[in-house]
């Protein structure tokens, strides 16, 4: 059985926000990393289910975004749409 992507998209989200929030480079690295993997799970999932459909010719990208710095600000790239 697959996953949801969904809920790998709030775990994203989720690790995207916390990271925003730390000022200690290596944990926020490390958050935005995490955040990454999800996200890109979310899509390798939302993929499948397309494949599953019979919608393969359709083509998921994960949408990636990293913390460039400690007093960067960004919103979360991710929708719950989907």
């Amino acid at each position: 059985m697959l996953g949801d992507p969904k809920e790998c998209r709030a775990h994203a989200k989720q690790c995207w926000a916390l990271a925003s929030d730390v000022e200690n480079q290596v944990l926020k690295a490390s958050l935005t990393d995490l955040a990454q993997k999800w996200a890109r799970l979310a899509a390798d999932l939302t993929q499948r289910l397309l494949d599953s459909f019979g919608d393969s010719n359709l083509m998921v990208q994960p949408q990636l975004d990293t913390v460039h710095s400690a007093t960067r600000t960004r919103s979360v790239p991710l929708s719950d749409d989907a």
